[in-house]
């Protein structure tokens, strides 16, 4: 993920997978938001045991600009990515 923010703060992801109705409270990955302003580059694993079929993103409190999202596999592949221009 490539985001910028104007304040420090928390940004992640949430998941759900095959057969779960809710966001389970354990698959969820949170990580440190520094201000800049610049764009800067965040990684996280998601680390599901099954396949997973919804995520959720987390941005800071105060927002964030997202420049964009990719996900890739176990391998490094892409398997798909967002870009979000202005």
């Amino acid at each position: 993920m490539r985001l910028r923010t104007e304040q420090n703060g928390f940004a992640g992801f949430a998941w759900r997978e095959a057969g779960q109705k809710e966001f389970p409270a354990d698959q969820v990955v949170r990580f440190d938001c520094r201000k800049s302003p610049n764009l800067q580059q965040y990684e996280a694993d998601l680390n599901g045991d099954g396949k997973i079929i919804h995520i959720r993103l987390l941005l800071p409190d105060k927002g964030a600009d997202l420049e964009s999202i990719t996900l890739h596999d176990d391998r490094g592949q892409v398997l798909r990515e967002w870009r979000f221009n202005k």
